[in-house]
């Protein structure tokens, strides 16, 4: 008899403060709601205490580990889980533990969901065959056109079932209608930047493929009537060698009034509605542009580098239905050139440009549709004849 509240195991490395993470967390929420029993599996982290908040259980393994003989060992350990817990369908959410969590469905004959959050490798050949476990089950889940484009050139004979799920974002908490002004005078006075300068955003950690150097030089090339201040929220580490350069960049470029490093920030609907503008030029192709469909739903325009996932949430078309601007990737002289543009809109075009924004991602990219599309995917697969003795 098939059970009345279909158990589904979502596994992911560790359960930190990325976008699979919170990915992770927002679709065993879901899975509350509709009264199935959502088990995670990963080795921990600060995200743990959300999942147990809302009534999921959280099981450590050490799922993170590339170490084979562990990889083998946990799929006995996985085996023994879906068993003790009578799972009914697994989720793994990245390749790392992707192969033991292959075996053990094999094993157990129960379906599997793989969802690709990253980059598609395009080499070397053995990092290509250790990636192909995400492709190897019932269903492959890419988190946009861009990603599922490339599963599809990288691996043309392994894919059973490709769909494609973006990445939902929790619009009401973003809803700039709930714009609190004591959240966002806080943050204008912890980051030192006044309520007459136009402060722009960059939410990215410390890394050279984000852009901050292509940042720094478009802001070196603008008149400082035009020079918005921007701030470069990712947790910063003066010990490391690429922070030390950018603070030196700054100030070798003459800029270093315009540029604040802030620690990582938990409050993002907050900090963007501080911000009159979001950046997000990174160098190298991404999976998704979250950044981007973040700035928009607080209603913000947003600057975002042309390629990747990003091309799937801006629209820059024309003047009359722009929600941001797509830059040449690394063009710190069209970035400069964007920033200029939005200077000069002045608060109320902003603003204008900022609600066309929300109106264009609230469809497309909201929490609800993201967990609604994967529950379906679910559904299908309980109701398939391969398993039809798991079946909701």
């Amino acid at each position: 008899m098939a059970k009345a509240k279909p158990c589904v195991m979502q596994i992911i490395p560790r359960l930190e403060g990325g976008g699979a993470e919170r990915t992770t967390v927002d679709v065993a929420t879901a899975l509350v709601s509709e009264g199935w029993l959502p088990l995670v599996v990963s080795a921990g982290g600060h995200q743990v205490a959300a999942i147990e908040a809302i009534g999921a259980e959280h099981i450590c393994l050490p799922v993170h580990s590339k170490n084979p003989v562990t990889i083998v060992h946990n799929i006995r350990r996985l085996r023994h889980l879906i068993d003790k817990h009578q799972v009914d369908l697994l989720h793994v959410r990245s390749r790392a533990p992707a192969w033991s969590v292959l075996r053990a469905a094999r094993r157990c004959n129960i379906p599997l969901v793989a969802t690709w959050h990253g980059a598609v490798p395009d080499g070397p050949a053995l990092k290509i065959f250790y990636s192909s476990a995400l492709v190897r089950g019932d269903v492959v889940i890419a988190n946009s056109c861009y990603t599922a484009e490339r599963i599809k050139i990288r691996y043309p004979r392994r894919i059973a079932r490709l769909i494609t799920i973006h990445r939902g974002t929790d619009l009401a908490a973003y809803d700039p209608k709930k714009e609190d002004s004591t959240r966002t005078t806080r943050f204008r006075q912890q980051w030192n930047v006044g309520t007459e300068s136009m402060l722009a955003l960059m939410p990215a950690r410390q890394s050279r493929t984000k852009g901050h150097d292509c940042v720094i030089e478009a802001l070196a090339q603008l008149d400082p009537d035009y020079r918005p201040v921007v701030v470069f929220a990712g947790g910063y580490d003066w010990q490391n060698a690429y922070g030390i350069r950018l603070k030196n960049k700054a100030c070798d470029l003459g800029v270093k009034d315009a540029v604040r490093f802030v620690p990582h920030i938990d409050d993002m609907p907050g900090a963007c509605w501080a911000a009159d503008i979001i950046l997000s030029p990174s160098l190298q192709a991404e999976a998704f542009g979250r950044v981007a469909v973040e700035g928009q739903a607080a209603g913000r325009p947003v600057i975002v580098a042309d390629h990747g996932g990003a091309r799937e949430t801006v629209i820059n078309d024309n003047e009359a239905t722009a929600t941001g601007w797509r830059i040449t990737p690394g063009d710190a002289t069209t970035l400069a050139r964007a920033l200029q543009e939005a200077a000069a809109m002045g608060p109320k075009g902003r603003t204008i440009m900022g609600q066309r924004g929300r109106n264009f991602v609230a469809p497309r990219f909201s929490l609800d549709a993201m967990c609604s599309a994967t529950l379906d995917v679910y559904r299908s697969l309980l109701h398939s004849p391969r398993h039809s003795s798991h079946a909701t």
